[in-house]
């Protein structure tokens, strides 16, 4: 890209809209079968843009050009290196294309890297192929028919057999047309990119142009940006703004979905801005520590891939190494395909649906590839059968199922849905719409305290409650209820509110009974032992007998000649069941004479409008002892307030 290039003059913003790319095409081919010259046949335009590569006539890094082709007006070409040496490169310009341009000579045939390129063209999910057959000026017609019959021959031994094989010649001009027919109508069989994720561009090039600062470049994986707005660079976390857009020597106000874009970008330097690293709208992606995938080994693979293997990752323009986590006791075998978890030594950007490639370490070599299910915070270890499974019920894309997937990994804690959205490279929206179905189907359950927990996790969480309340009771039999604290106390590692919505479930299904005081088992009655028997007869009583104005516990201690603390425990169960309070140290009242003096309190006011302490000690037949300290705890509560002459009322808000 050139300077004069990058400000074009006398193209109104509606021109600029009308000429953003969309399609973008990728060569592959073996070294010196005619890529590059076949490009610049197509285009006009020399997309070896290096020194080197013009002095030595090959292609080490990628090289783009463009070229207009019906119906889909300018379509991007990526052209990539042959030599086995650089399939780095080609790997990282093959991802995000649409079709794929295998270009064979007729002179040579298929070659090692025709082969491994078709593999990773079908590794890397491209759908669609058209074969140029190059170099026919050079060889005789037997020939030609020939090396034609031995191409579909072997693209008939991959997931492209059928595409198109056209004779070309880029010295002549022979096929060119045909060539430019056939990749129209493949680009026309391809699906429309969806668009409605995240901002997301893998940057393949990143380079400085002076007096314009840093230039990135890429296909634009999903989403859109304009001009003007914020981006994150992952994944560094780098932020900087968008100056300009580029789309092909002409300026854009967007860089849309499909589209081969470059970007001047303010805010940062471009040291700081790499090949393999990526452009997205702010929060909507992150790098990742591991990926859960979906992995294919070749047929061609040289043995099986063992657990731990160390393997180069390549996803978009990024690679780095990764150890394989298969399942504990397995491997993979060529040609099959299981579920694994990549252990990157570097951070990824992922998404679900992304495709990858993994290499050999030493000696270089293709073993496979795979597509990513989950990407994941969590270390998988190879003992995590349940996990595993679940994987391997993801392997078909199922947004459902992943979202169900994501809720029972996450515990007791809902994940949020911005947090589902980035991990599944989806919208908002679509997580909640998915969210709804599941709900509908049972697989989500709400609690009655509002949080959302995957059922399977509900279950458990209510089977181990059950469990820890029946230890509770046994340990502690004469007690009618547990607090809520003392339960969760029990539930190591569990969140309150996922404790405290499973127990209210429970409540509501009639498993458990909920007082002010706590929860129980449905059904379980406190067991006394003898001596407790005798100290609850001995309570109820004095309680029956003087309702206003019972013993201290002290006394009925002394009555009954025990320790007043055998006569304090039975209180405070008594108090932890709700039957009664204690409204001041050493005195306590049964719930239904509070009540009676709630009620006696009312009619005070309405007789009298404010009343003292001898006025309220009368109308219960009490006495100062126990009246000063039962109004005192009406205060506490709320239901009284004390004015400057010692007399009380109704506290604003009781009446």
């Amino acid at each position: 890209m050139h300077l004069r290039h990058y400000y074009p003059r006398g193209l109104s913003p509606m021109d600029a809209h009308e000429i953003q790319v969309r399609k973008v095409i990728g060569t592959a081919g073996h070294i010196d079968h005619g890529k590059t010259s076949l490009v610049r046949a197509l285009t006009g335009r020399n997309p070896d843009r290096l020194p080197e590569e013009q002095r030595r006539g090959m292609t080490i890094d990628l090289g783009f050009a463009w070229t207009d082709i019906d119906p889909h007006g300018t379509v991007g070409i990526i052209d990539v290196p042959g030599h086995e040496a650089y399939v780095r490169h080609m790997l990282a310009g093959a991802s995000g294309i649409d079709i794929g341009l295998m270009v064979i000579a007729a002179d040579d045939g298929v070659m090692p890297q025709t082969r491994e390129h078709a593999e990773i063209l079908d590794l890397l999910g491209v759908p669609g192929l058209v074969c140029a057959m190059t170099k026919v000026d050079a060889v005789e017609p037997d020939l030609r028919a020939m090396a034609a019959a031995d191409i579909r021959s072997f693209l008939a031994c991959t997931p492209y057999a059928g595409a198109p094989v056209v004779p070309v010649s880029s010295q002549t001009g022979e096929g060119l047309d045909e060539l430019r027919r056939a990749l129209g109508a493949a680009l026309s069989a391809v699906a429309r990119r969806a668009a409605a994720a995240g901002f997301r561009l893998p940057i393949d090039r990143s380079f400085v142009l002076l007096g314009i600062g840093c230039v990135i470049a890429g296909t634009v994986w999903s989403g859109g940006a304009a001009v003007g707005e914020e981006i994150e660079i992952l994944p560094p976390g780098l932020r900087a703004k968008i100056r300009h857009i580029q789309a092909h020597d002409h300026t854009v106000p967007l860089a849309c979905t499909g589209q081969r874009t470059a970007i001047n970008l303010g805010g940062v330097k471009a040291h700081e801005v790499l090949r393999g690293y990526t452009l997205a709208a702010p929060g909507a992606f992150k790098a990742w520590p591991h990926i859960d995938a979906a992995l294919a080994l070749l047929p061609s693979a040289p043995r099986p891939l063992a657990p731990f293997t160390r393997v180069r990752v390549h996803l978009g323009t990024a690679s780095t190494f990764a150890r394989v986590v298969l399942p504990r006791g397995t491997q993979l075998a060529p040609g099959a395909r299981g579920v694994c978890q990549l252990r990157l030594e570097d951070p990824m950007v992922a998404a679900r649906g992304d495709r990858f490639v993994i290499r050999r370490e030493s000696p270089v070599a293709t073993l496979g590839g795979g597509t990513v299910l989950l990407p994941d915070a969590a270390r998988l270890r190879p003992g995590d059968a349940q996990r595993f499974e679940d994987l391997a019920g993801l392997d078909g894309g199922d947004l459902d199922g992943a979202v169900r997937i994501l809720y029972k990994w996450s515990g007791h804690a809902p994940p949020a849905v911005e947090d589902l959205a980035t991990a599944l490279n989806e919208p908002p929206a679509s997580i909640r719409e998915a969210i709804a179905r599941l709900r509908a189907q049972g697989m989500l359950a709400e609690l009655p305290n509002g949080i959302l927990l995957e059922r399977g996790r509900v279950a458990a969480l209510a089977e181990r409650l059950r469990a820890e309340l029946d230890l509770l009771h046994r340990g502690a039999p004469a007690r009618p209820h547990f607090a809520f604290l003392q339960i969760a106390a029990a539930c190591k590692g569990v969140g309150e509110p996922a404790i405290e919505g499973v127990l209210r479930l429970l409540a509501a299904q009639g498993e458990l009974t909920e007082t002010r005081g706590g929860f129980a088992l449905a059904g379980r009655a406190p067991m006394l032992s003898a001596e407790e028997s005798r100290i609850r007869e001995a309570i109820a009583a004095e309680h029956d007998a003087h309702p206003f104005s019972p013993e201290s516990p002290g006394a009925i201690a002394a009555a009954l000649g025990i320790a007043e603390n055998a006569v304090l425990a039975q209180y405070r169960l008594l108090a932890d069941g709700g039957e009664h309070a204690q409204i001041a140290p050493g005195i306590f009242f049964r719930a239904d004479a509070l009540r009676k003096a709630e009620a006696a309190v009312r009619a005070l006011v309405a007789r009298l409008g404010a009343f003292a302490v001898k006025d309220f000690r009368d109308e219960l037949g009490t006495s100062r002892k126990h009246a000063v300290p039962l109004l005192e705890y009406f205060d506490k509560q709320r239901l009284t307030a004390r004015r400057p002459d010692s007399t009380r009322e109704l506290a604003p808000g009781s009446r």
